[in-house]
């Protein structure tokens, strides 16, 4: 028999219950692919879960693989912030700095997570993103609309383009015309699961600039149903390819060469989160994005199998 300490994490919220709930497997050496496919479905409804294997020599890096029900996932904005509040919670993270930099292994490659804290108790995480890219793809504003049972007005009528664009996952980037209509999309999954291969992409990322909160910049829904996940409560990864879209256009501008600004996800699903994205850039150019916020360790126990 297998016994592997768990933690459940509700990411992107200072609130139980709220946020963006991710599994956290402590000690995953040794485990297939396989079980740790069954691993994250069993922790279901959490949309991925996050892996931990040995540190090695230096326990500033951090090999971590991130699952969903369904397969391996590159890269998990929210999973790596939980990861970093269920390792401090657990007593597995010293923190002596203000800021301390990880290096963190995934399938993706290897990127920075900074861990901001307090008298050794962590305050926030910002996460760095693969190297922002954007793909030239021909996207069909009525099939979108038609996918999202929505009128095709309610995405042109924005002025904002269709583009899918990669901060180390692809995201179809898709503007709405407003709160209302955001809350009323009804998505055709198996439509949009088509829709995602014929254009080479993971997922819808929709938004507005209406807010449900002052403190928002933008409000946001995320549907992956091509990788297990029907909608996503807060995202990281997708909000993040979101901010490099928004620099390159020049929907958001700042003196300067930084640009930030809050992201609020979650509100349609009973699940309130924000995403606070940071992008540096070079004119319009986005050079680098960063994606954090704050976590909630909900639960502790083991896994047995």
């Amino acid at each position: 028999m297998k016994v592997l300490e768990f933690a459940k994490v509700d990411a992107f919220t200072d609130k139980p219950f709220c946020g963006n709930p991710a599994g956290i497997i402590f000690e995953a050496d040794g485990l297939s692919e396989e079980e740790m496919i069954k691993i994250a479905g069993e922790l279901n409804p959490v949309s991925e879960t996050a892996f931990l294997f040995k540190q090695g020599s230096d326990q500033n890096h951090i090999k971590v693989r991130f699952f969903s029900s369904t397969t391996e996932i590159a890269q998990c904005g929210h999973g790596t912030i939980a990861t970093y509040f269920a390792l401090e919670e657990t007593g597995r993270l010293k923190l002596t700095d203000p800021r301390t930099t990880f290096l963190q292994e995934m399938k993706v490659g290897t990127l920075p997570v900074d861990v901001y804290s307090k008298k050794g108790k962590i305050e926030h995480v910002l996460m760095t993103q693969s190297k922002p890219e954007f793909f030239e793809r021909e996207l069909d504003a009525q099939a979108i609309a038609n996918i999202l049972g929505i009128k095709k007005e309610a995405i042109t009528k924005t002025g904002y383009p269709l583009e899918i664009v990669s901060t180390g996952r692809s995201k179809l980037m898709v503007p709405i015309n407003s709160l209302k209509t955001l809350g009323e999309v009804k998505p055709n999954f198996q439509e949009m699961i088509e829709y995602c291969k014929k254009v080479d992409t993971l997922g819808f990322h929709l938004f507005t600039f209406e807010t449900f909160e002052k403190g928002s910049t933008v409000s946001t829904r995320h549907f992956a149903p091509i990788v297990g996940v029907n909608e996503d409560p807060v995202t990281g990864n997708s909000n993040a390819a979101m901010g490099a879209y928004f620099v390159k256009h020049g929907i958001l501008s700042a003196a300067g060469s930084e640009v930030t600004f809050v992201s609020e996800q979650g509100y349609h699903m009973g699940r309130p989160g924000k995403v606070v994205v940071k992008v540096e850039k070079d004119d319009k150019q986005p050079t680098k994005v960063q994606v954090g916020g704050k976590a909630v360790v909900l639960m502790k126990g083991e896994l047995k199998f």
